[in-house]
């Protein structure tokens, strides 16, 4: 879940993170132990020389730690944010196929109800856009169509989008618990855990 180039990466800027905020921490000891006045915001008072070289190297450090912090947390967070994008296409894929079968059995069901010739159901079925179509357009010029099956066509679309959507949705969220199953969410990268990505 995380490349080399990734881990490479996670390495130095952890190293220099941790090597600025151990300098800020040192320097705000020295800082203290030498008695240097400090302003209300916390920061070395800069009357003094020592107290500009000693805030003047906690900026520093503070302007490194501001610099990697983000990547940082950005690194040590890529293997749940790749998890949480898996657990979407997941989801999202056996919500669609769970539905387009049940999508089918419904249709399938609601034909043989509907029409006496289950093959004449069918086409009746897979015409419908073409018929819509002749039926948008013969309004449009005044032209007459009639189609027969026009309310059967939308009953049996309708009633079997409809169930195929209730099933889409619940299945989604079902399958939030199988993904995890599949596929434990990973913990958050650190210096302990590295190599075993």
């Amino acid at each position: 879940m995380v490349t080399s180039s990734e881990k490479s990466d996670f390495k130095t800027v952890s190293v220099k993170l941790v090597e600025a905020i151990e300098n800020i921490e040192k320097a705000e000891k020295i800082g203290d132990k030498e008695g240097l006045a400090r302003n209300k915001d916390g920061s070395f008072a800069l009357r003094g020389n020592r107290g500009k070289e000693v805030q003047g190297f906690i900026n520093t450090n503070l302007s490194v730690k501001n610099k990697y912090l983000p990547i940082y947390q950005n690194l040590k967070s890529l293997p749940q944010e790749r998890w949480l994008k898996f657990r979407k296409v997941y989801t999202r894929f056996y919500s669609f196929l769970i539905s387009s079968v049940a999508w089918l059995i419904t249709t399938g069901i609601l034909i043989s109800k509907e029409f006496s010739d289950f093959s004449y159901g069918v086409n009746a079925i897979i015409r419908f856009p073409v018929d819509l179509v002749k039926m948008l357009f013969s309004a449009r010029t005044g032209a007459k169509y009639e189609n027969p099956d026009t309310l059967l066509q939308w009953k049996v679309l309708l009633i079997s989008a409809g169930i195929c959507l209730v099933i889409y949705l619940i299945v989604l969220f079902a399958s939030r618990a199988s993904a995890k199953k599949v596929s434990p969410i990973p913990p958050e990268v650190n210096m302990d855990n590295l190599n075993k990505y």
